[in-house]
């Protein structure tokens, strides 16, 4: 479901699409949520479509990356993103990244800029001291090994999820951080490959979904 923007402060219209189809094809409702019928009309776009199905079919992914692990990841990403090599060297991804937009390239070293600020503000710091028993007393904070980043993909790409992920990771201190991305018909962005390069992520794998 998707809220367009409402047409200036304090308006009662919102549309929804109501199919779920690709921006080229959605058909668009228009609700009023000043109508009377409004909620009944609205709720059931809420409501998860063909849920049971849904967690079905994701369930058996997981079983098969759980009892066959690589095998089933070659067969799964050949079957939904139609390709089979997924781990991205790091020749590929500078190459991609040398045909990022400039454009583009600068409202991510500027949304990073910002991004970093905010964290290193919310970094805490280890502190001890001794009670008036001389007991040591404090708190070491200290960062995890490794952090897994998952950036969706599909009809659009969001290398701002990238920055978001990875910079806070970074300023904590992880030495290993993980790129995973999906690649429709093995095509990765160039841009995320872009902000993956200029944040220094070598290991990348062009995998999505429930896989």
């Amino acid at each position: 479901m998707h809220n367009a923007p409402r047409s200036g402060h304090g308006s009662k219209t919102c549309f929804i699409d109501s199919n779920h189809e690709s921006p080229k094809t959605m058909n668009y409702r228009r609700l009023d949520t000043s109508a009377p019928d409004f909620e009944a009309r609205f709720t059931p776009l809420l409501e998860p479509r063909s849920a049971p199905q849904l967690r079905a079919d994701t369930e058996a992914i997981l079983n098969q990356v759980e009892q066959r692990g690589d095998e089933a990841l070659d067969e799964l990403t050949e079957k939904f993103d139609h390709h089979k090599t997924w781990r991205v060297p790091l020749a590929q991804r500078d190459a991609l990244a040398a045909k990022a937009e400039p454009p583009h390239i600068d409202a991510l070293r500027f949304a990073a800029a910002r991004i970093e600020a905010f964290h290193q503000k919310l970094k805490p710091e280890s502190t001890a001291w001794h009670d008036a028993d001389g007991v040591l007393l404090g708190v070491q904070y200290q960062p995890i090994d490794a952090v897994g980043l998952y950036v969706p993909g599909g009809l659009a790409a969001y290398p701002s999820s990238l920055l978001m992920s990875a910079i806070p990771a970074q300023i904590a201190g992880v030495h290993r951080l993980v790129l995973c991305a999906p690649a429709p018909n093995g095509e990765n962005n160039a841009t995320l490959m872009a902000a993956a390069q200029w944040l220094g992520i070598e290991e990348i794998y062009a995998l999505g979904g429930a896989q």
